[in-house]
């Protein structure tokens, strides 16, 4: 066997584990628990170090390289260095958290101080932290390609629909349970395998825009396809047997979205579709009118069917409109621990731990456990400090810059920036007032994603990957 065929070999190895890591990661409670996002991560590295294998084996497996990965991989490693630089006993003395030294106090010299006040939760953060990047790697070597960009989101879409039929198998039998357990919390809403609806609900939005995208395209192609047949009959019979499985699977996750409840992933799955939509229409140059009303009717069934299934969801809106949501007192709690270590943070994943050291008078009284900011900007500001913050967000931005750039830059197969820009706008729109992007499930699919719309955002011939064109001969697949 050459180095060329094992090389190969490799590389599918891991494109297809990669997808069986993205069908596990929802299955344990979303993989919220420690055992689970330790599995996790561990996999995902042992899946990165096949895959440098395969790059070392022949290094025309490394299909994006250079100047676009260059940037956001830098400043990413700069913030997993610092959540592990927070964990260690070398950093200065005036760095470390003042615990330490009431520690001390009470328990002896013995006590090692560090920036974390939890060293082993803070680098159990940045190892997961690491695996969420190394999918995005992963998945922007692989979606270089088109055919495996597009079966990553046919991927995508099998799951989170498999996921929405058991949810919605469980709530029609009654919705006691949680994969055999009895449910302890929102026992009236879909939650199918997670444990909150707000994090069922934005993982079953993820899966609905990517299940719209491909839709869109599938009839956007047909369409070009067939100019000669203009009439709604011609257009169905040139539509291939998968367009009619993902009008399955938009109802599947749509309904299933719905009867969660949650009333903010209804509203950012909306704004994120709004999003997508816009991107796609914006790009579909000649056909432009055909893809508007083509959205329009989308959009008009999307009510139908909010109509059908959504009304308690609606309900909710309308009772909450007004209310406090208690989220104020927390948000208040997570400015005064930014204020106490704004550079230094308080170590990665450890809020549950200072949350009742800078609480408000408004939580004193609080009778449940409160171990999340409810706004993942102020918790990672918090943990990390206002600077590793500020270097973690401009990698995002730069990652999302680009997205958005290559809907102008690509003269083709401009979906997947599309539908990577829409999920960044669900995630980060829906992550000022909740935490759903800290489920593990939704953050390796969100990287995956991220990563497929990020390596489709580089033409062929840019100037920043002009070695990408160079490597045609590598592989039985076609690049972009």
């Amino acid at each position: 066997m050459t180095a060329e065929v094992a090389s190969q070999r490799l590389s599918r190895i891991v494109f297809w584990g990669l997808m069986a890591l993205l069908a596990w990661a929802p299955l344990p409670l979303g993989s919220n628990r420690p055992w689970s996002w330790s599995l996790l991560s561990l996999c995902t590295g042992v899946l990165l170090v096949i895959w440098a294998l395969a790059a070392l084996l022949d290094p025309r497996a490394t299909r994006l390289t250079g100047k676009p990965l260059l940037v956001p991989a830098v400043l990413f490693g700069l913030v997993v260095l610092w959540g592990v630089l927070q964990t260690s006993p070398l950093m200065p003395d005036a760095w470390n958290n003042p615990l330490w030294a009431e520690a001390g106090r009470v328990l002896g010299p013995q006590v090692t101080a560090t920036i974390s006040v939890d060293s082993a939760v803070s680098l159990s953060g940045a190892i997961r932290l690491l695996a969420y990047g190394a999918i995005f790697w992963m998945a922007a070597q692989f979606g270089r390609d088109r055919n495996d960009a597009r079966t990553i989101l046919w991927c995508l879409v099998i799951i989170s629909a498999a996921y929405a039929v058991y949810g919605l198998l469980v709530y029609s039998s009654g919705n006691q349970t949680i994969l055999g357990y009895k449910k302890w919390v929102f026992p009236n809403d879909l939650t199918s395998t997670f444990v909150a609806r707000a994090a069922y609900g934005v993982y079953a939005g993820l899966g609905l825009l990517t299940a719209l995208a491909l839709f869109v395209d599938y009839v956007a192609r047909s369409a070009s396809s067939s100019r000669e047949r203009m009439s709604i009959t011609g257009l169905i019979d040139s539509l291939p047997p998968a367009f009619y499985a993902l009008v399955v699977a938009c109802a599947l996750l749509g309904t299933a979205m719905i009867l969660s409840r949650s009333r903010g992933a209804l509203a950012v799955t909306a704004l994120g579709t709004l999003v997508m939509f816009a991107a796609l229409l914006l790009r579909a140059g000649e056909s432009r009118g055909r893809m508007a009303l083509l959205l329009l009717a989308i959009g008009l069934g999307g009510l139908g069917l909010l109509e059908i299934s959504g009304g308690q969801t609606l309900g909710r809106f309308l009772v909450g409109a007004g209310q406090e949501t208690g989220r104020e007192a927390i948000h208040a709690t997570a400015w005064r621990a930014i204020e106490a270590a704004p550079f230094t943070g308080h170590g990665l994943d450890t809020f549950r731990q200072i949350v009742y050291q800078y609480r408000t008078e408004a939580l004193v009284d609080s009778w449940y456990r409160i171990d999340k900011a409810h706004s993942v900007y102020l918790e990672l500001m918090a943990e990390l400090g206002s600077i590793a913050f500020a270097v973690l967000m401009a990698a995002l931005a730069w990652i999302i810059g680009m997205i958005a750039f290559g809907l102008f830059r690509r003269r083709r197969d401009f979906l997947f920036p599309s539908v990577a820009l829409g999920s960044a706008v669900l995630i980060g729109t829906h992550n000022l007032v909740d935490f759903s992007v800290q489920m593990p499930a939704i953050a390796a699919t969100w990287s995956a994603m991220l990563g497929v719309g990020y390596a489709q955002s580089w033409g062929s011939k840019d100037a920043f990957g002009n070695r990408l064109a160079k490597n045609r001969d590598w592989g039985p697949r076609e690049r972009c």
